[in-house]
């Protein structure tokens, strides 16, 4: 007899999104793997802190080529950048900081769509409201 596979609810119908920080290697790897193959609503998955040797380059390669059950489902890489560097580059740095920091003046509109449409506002003022800000900024 084959073993049954047993999936979390969370994961199979509510898991929208996943922001993994700290990637590492192949243990990450197969956690990413497993929620695209199993997250049926999962609609983007941003790995960050992922540096660009070259195991790494072929761990991207292969992330994007997984077959995903939620075939709308965007995979995302952000490359986190210690501040202590930041602070000691000139010009384009400084400039890459406030691309970052601006990128993250999203992040409590996401959360917020998000706790509306577990709530059941979809078609609320709010929710609409909250994508064209999102939109915009």
């Amino acid at each position: 007899m084959g073993s049954k596979r047993c999936v979390h609810s969370c994961l199979v119908s509510h898991l929208k999104f996943i922001k993994f920080q700290g990637f590492q290697g192949l243990q990450d790897e197969l956690f990413i793997k497993y929620a695209f193959r199993n997250g049926l609503v999962l609609e983007t998955m941003i790995v960050s802190d992922i540096s660009l040797d070259q195991k790494k380059c072929q761990i991207m390669k292969r992330l994007s080529n997984v077959r995903r059950a939620c075939g709308t489902c965007q995979l995302k890489f952000a490359r986190a950048v210690s501040p202590k560097v930041i602070h000691h580059l000139s010009g384009e740095g400084q400039l890459y900081t406030y691309m970052v920091l601006i990128s993250e003046t999203t992040t409590p509109g996401v959360n917020l769509r998000w706790y509306l449409d577990v709530a059941g506002m979809k078609r609320s003022k709010a929710y609409l409201i909250n994508g064209v800000v999102i939109f915009i900024g």
